[in-house]
Formats: structure tokens, sequence, C-alpha cells
């Protein structure tokens, strides 16, 4: 498998980054930066997933700006790798770029794109859901792949805030004004064991998004829908 990662949301990156390196259970990390007059075909060719002792290594090329490669016939030869690469790229890659294209209809790859979004739907899906109103159905309709990631993160923070209102905790009674007394409308829609569930429930998703490369928009459904019933 080749990762390809990119995307504005530098944090969010590296902590996917992290979470791919706790995934492979070994120390022998290797790290290449590729910058200046990289030499990405020979570079890459040159790389070995083993060490002394049998250990696996895992190989990571981070690139703080998007690699230009000129002709596809410059990466063909990825889709012929047998060990395991990770590309690490501190931008949002063009939509035009040779390797991201090649990437996305190779199925030897996984693509995970970082980036920042406007929080409007995320704010709209948390009033929605701490109404328990089924409109949030149709507001996740329009929450693209790349931003359920955000959506999910503050779904969270909301429900922390709630439980932690709930046991009269001190960090929830720090939040701000306007958000406090957004969530005390509603928290009585919510027993704290209904809380917990769902924060279990937000915890899992949140796991298998950052260990996983399959689409996680449909399990957001899937909470939303628990949530409100």
């Amino acid at each position: 498998m080749i990762y390809l990662i990119h995307g504005t949301d530098i944090s969010q990156s590296r902590r996917f980054l992290q979470a791919l390196k706790n995934k492979s259970k070994t120390s022998q990390i290797n790290i290449i930066a590729g910058e200046g007059n990289f030499d990405f075909r020979t570079t890459i060719l040159s790389l070995s997933n083993n060490a002394l002792f049998g250990d696996q290594i895992v190989n990571i090329v981070e690139f703080e700006k998007s690699p230009k490669i000129e002709g596809v016939e410059n990466i063909k030869f990825l889709g012929k790798l047998n060990y395991e690469l990770i590309l690490w790229i501190g931008e949002a890659m063009p939509k035009t770029n040779i390797l991201l294209k090649y990437a996305e209809y190779n199925e030897k790859f996984a693509v995970k794109s970082f980036n920042k979004k406007n929080t409007n739907l995320a704010f709209a899906c948390v009033d929605a859901l701490n109404a328990r109103d089924p409109a949030v159905l149709n507001i996740l309709n329009n929450v693209k792949d790349p931003e359920v990631p955000l959506v999910l993160g503050y779904i969270a923070q909301n429900f922390r805030t709630m439980l932690g209102l709930k046991l009269g905790s001190r960090f929830a009674n720090k939040v701000h004004p306007f958000v406090k007394k957004k969530i005390l409308q509603h928290e009585k829609k919510f027993s704290k064991g209904k809380i917990i569930e769902i924060l279990q429930k937000i915890y899992d998703l949140d796991i298998k998004f950052k260990t996983t490369t399959k689409d996680i928009k449909t399990d957001l459904f899937v909470l939303s829908y628990y949530i409100i019933s």
C-alpha cells in the first residue's frame, strides 16, 4: 500500500501520519526529506522495507511542497512496489498534479486529504443534533468527505461539554457563555447514559478514521440518526 497524504490542515495530516506509524508496530522508521534536487524515482527505488533481524521498515518521504514530476511514465514504477510507502505533502496538491491524478486511479494507493474548511456546516450539524432535529440528515448531505473529521470534532466537543455541565465539571463552566447557553437549552433531552454512549461511538468512529482509508461519511449518518432517535 502507498499512502499519499496532503492538505492545508497540517495538524490533522500529521496526526494521521502518526497513527500510521503506530499501526505499523515497528521502531524502524526511515524518513526522507524530499527537498532540493530530489530524484523521485531513483530515491524511492533505492528504499527497502527490510531491516536487520527481519524487522520491517516504514519508509516516509516528506515534501513541504507538491513534488514536480514530469510525465506519468516517471511514476508508473510506484504501482510495482512490493512494500509500504508513505508520501506526506505539506500543502493541498493541485488537482492537475500528475502524482495525485495517478494515485486517485491506482488501487495500490490510498489518498488522504486534510484541508481546513468552513465551520458553518459543523455548527449547523451540532445545533440540529442538540435539538434532536431530523433536519441534521439533510445538512449532512452538504458535508463533503474531507469535511467529515471537522464535523465529527465539533460534535465530540459539544457532547463532552454537555456531559461536563451535567456533572458540574469545572472545565465545562469555562466554555464561552453563548455556547454554554445553547447547550443548556437542550441538555435535558439527553440522559447522562445517552451522552456517554454517544461519546463512545464518536471515539470509535474517530479511531476508524485515523486507522483506515475507508470513507466514514456513512458512519456519520448512522451516528447522527442514533443521536436524534
